[in-house]
């Protein structure tokens, strides 16, 4: 199950018995070398070129519509007089959500600048049935819109969380770890899961060598770097969503390692 698809919360709230007793793990990973990954794991031929061009114009999109759409949480507690409500959280489901923002796409695709946005690129319409249904018609191959469904979006993680709080689960349900968290003690962390989880503490030392060696062909499948004026802009364009990431872990009082995440998330101290 992937943290990004918006749907996820609210059918696993509906669809287990016990939704309340469940326990997720939430693994957070640098957003900018999470985002590299992603495009790579998709596109494994495609060059960095290719990948700043993509990712320039997933940007300029989610600068038009993302606010309008995914965005659930807005200011963080130090700028809202709401304290029952401190972060503005507006919770739709999934499917509301991804409504909004294929209404937003759909607008901007019919304007001058969106036309060469949008062109030969399906943003995000697989999302729902409308979208679906039409990208069919134009015979767009699984292919483009697996390459082309967007990677930045998937990686403003603070949204994505909010919106299972906004679907039922509660903050202690959560287990929260981080990718340098498992790359620096992988048994550690796994212990800590098992823990949690209520399982032998064996279940660590057994998973260990396959968790390694899963981080290590990962890390060696998608080692690649990125052109320094794209690094630049996605680190900007994440700083602010990252940052309240941290407060909204904070705040709602998630299980996690400050020190860990500030690290991942690229924050200051």
């Amino acid at each position: 199950m992937y943290l990004s698809d918006r749907r996820s919360p609210w059918s696993l709230h509906e669809v287990l018995p016990h939704a309340a007793q469940v326990k997720l793990v939430l693994q957070i990973r640098d957003p900018v070398t999470r985002t590299l990954s992603g495009f790579r794991q998709g596109s494994p031929g495609d060059t960095v070129d290719e990948f700043a061009a993509v990712t320039s114009t997933e940007l300029h999109l989610l600068h038009h519509c993302y606010n309008s759409s995914l965005q659930l949480a807005h200011p963080s507690p130090k700028t809202t007089g709401d304290s029952s409500n401190p972060f503005g959280i507006t919770c739709n489901t999934g499917h509301h959500q991804y409504a909004a923002l294929y209404r937003c796409v759909s607008a901007l695709a019919e304007s001058a600048d969106g036309k060469a946005l949008t062109q030969d690129r399906p943003w995000f319409q697989h999302f729902t049935r409308k979208g679906n249904k039409e990208l069919l018609q134009q015979h767009v191959s699984l292919k483009l819109l697996k390459k082309y469904e967007g990677h930045v979006h998937r990686s403003i993680y603070v949204d994505q969380l909010i919106n299972f709080l906004c679907a039922g689960f509660r903050p202690d349900q959560f287990i929260v770890v981080t990718t340098t968290e498992l790359k620096a003690d992988a048994e550690g962390v796994l212990h800590r899961i098992a823990t949690a989880l209520d399982r032998p503490s064996q279940l660590a030392a057994q998973a260990r060598k396959r968790v390694l060696s899963g981080i290590h062909a990962n890390m060696h499948r998608h080692s690649h770097t990125m052109p320094d004026a794209m690094e630049r802009e996605l680190q900007e364009f994440f700083q602010p969503y990252n940052q309240r990431l941290l407060d909204v872990l904070d705040f709602y009082g998630f299980v996690f390692n400050r020190t860990a995440m500030i690290h991942e998330l690229n924050l200051q101290q």
